[in-house]
């Protein structure tokens, strides 16, 4: 848990204010985070985001799952995925395929 939350991450909700606010503690190198104004807090402070879909996109370079059918698994779940967010990461997993 981080010492301290910035008041500049009042407009987040709770769990994106203590994920920032330990990063930028502990200097992460990294922060996993799917809201889109949380994201952008994060790299206005120069983090990198990384959120569920970058990770289930590694996850499926390394052989572990099958991504198309993972997202679309997500997708049927109560997690918000913006329609076009999840078509473009899927035409970009596609391209660094060589599909």
């Amino acid at each position: 848990m981080p010492g301290a939350i910035p008041a500049r991450y009042d407009s987040l909700d709770f769990g994106e204010r203590q994920a920032l606010a330990l990063a930028m503690e502990i200097h992460a190198e990294l922060v996993l985070l799917d809201d889109k104004v949380a994201r952008r807090v994060a790299l206005k402070e120069l983090l990198h985001v990384k959120g569920t879909l970058g990770i289930v996109a590694d996850a499926a370079r390394a052989n572990l799952l099958d991504f198309v059918e993972t997202v679309e698994e997500l997708q049927r779940t109560s997690m918000h995925l913006d329609q076009d967010v999840v078509d473009e990461v899927i035409r970009e997993y596609k391209r660094s395929q060589g599909k």
